[in-house]
């Protein structure tokens, strides 16, 4: 589920990940790799259970792939899909080939990374520091999220700090539509008024847009937030639904969506 923080304060939602909605999310993670983002650790046998009779891994994977890579190596020739190719370039997570002149040339300013377990206790200085104390997600519930080949969690560093991240996965939604869900955005104190928070939920959007199955991107935020209403607003998010005391003390949720996504 989804929180907008640093430029759109207070929001939180816990994600809920159930294993009937596992397909989309492995083909976006699946798509990441073919970028060059990440690689996972999923033998064929576990996806083939998880698939059933719905189709053979190969059939979304790519033939002769047994195990995707670990490893930060090579990307795997994965989802022949339209536009893949432009997927990298597209989200700014992997730069160009730099010329021999650039490569010489001093790092550009923050861009948008996966995040490691070595960038939790930055995003819990993000946590802390932007939330209210019931909206706080757990220490756990974070290094839960970076191990979780199903969820993606993005990073904009600074001088050596975390200074915006977000949180999302890809799922069904009660609609039977396939859709990107933004878990969490939140941008450090220290580090706002800079567009990170709308760098990264442009970010969102942009890989929903490269991935073929999803169709919107979706997030709840408190009805009370009126910044965060209104960054999403000037993203083209409309208010789909109002989940009544959705949050823990009382706070009604506004469900926003993104649809269809600009391709």
């Amino acid at each position: 589920m989804a929180h907008c923080r640093g430029e759109c304060p207070g929001d939180r939602i816990v994600s809920v990940k159930i294993a009937a909605r596992l397909l989309p999310a492995i083909l976006l993670a699946a798509a990441h790799a073919h970028a060059g983002a990440f690689e996972l650790a999923i033998p064929s046998a576990v996806l083939e259970a998880r698939l059933g009779a719905v189709a053979a891994p190969s059939a979304f994977i790519g033939a002769g792939l047994p195990v995707l890579s670990a490893t930060f190596s090579a990307p795997a020739p994965v989802l022949a899909a339209p536009a893949l190719s432009a997927y990298p370039a597209a989200l700014g997570t992997v730069p160009p080939q730099p010329t021999p002149a650039a490569a010489a040339a001093p790092a550009a300013g923050p861009r948008i990374v996966a995040a490691t377990s070595r960038d939790l206790d930055g995003i819990m200085s993000i946590e802390n520091s932007s939330f209210l104390e019931i909206d706080r997600w757990p220490k756990d519930d974070w290094a839960a999220s970076l191990a979780d080949p199903m969820t993606l969690v993005k990073v904009i560093r600074e001088n050596g700090r975390v200074a915006a991240a977000i949180n999302y996965n890809l799922e069904l939604g009660d609609d039977g539509k396939t859709r990107l869900y933004v878990a969490s955005v939140g941008v450090h104190p220290d580090f706002r008024k800079r567009g990170y928070g709308e760098a990264l939920m442009k970010h969102a959007i942009e890989a929903a847009a490269a991935h073929p199955l999803a169709e919107s991107v979706v997030l709840h935020v408190r009805a009370g937030n009126a910044a965060a209403i209104a960054l999403y607003r000037k993203l083209g998010f409309d208010v789909a639904d109002v989940e009544a005391r959705y949050y823990e003390d009382g706070e009604d949720a506004f469900v926003m969506r993104l649809e269809p996504l600009p391709r």
